[in-house]
């Protein structure tokens, strides 16, 4: 299955479908994945590209306390 554009940049749904081999929570929860590729879409194009995925995916797993709560926060900040 293709997952991205010919730049090597996510869509929604493919980026979805990683979450949920590397996030199975995450990829479970249509809302929750919505709200993750908002945040991590931090240019607003529509996609995820490498740098992006790679910059969030960083911060799920290896960010300080501080930066996943900031993470956390923007997830789940549904006001904007």
């Amino acid at each position: 299955t293709n997952v991205s554009d010919a730049a090597g940049r996510l869509e929604f749904k493919a980026f979805r479908e990683l979450m949920r081999i590397a996030m199975p929570r995450i990829g479970k929860d249509l809302d929750l994945a919505k709200r993750v590729f908002a945040v991590a879409d931090s240019d607003g194009d529509g996609f995820v590209d490498f740098k992006e995925f790679v910059g969030e995916l960083s911060f799920m797993l290896a960010g300080t306390l501080e930066e996943k709560l900031e993470m956390m926060f923007r997830v789940f900040d549904t006001n904007g």
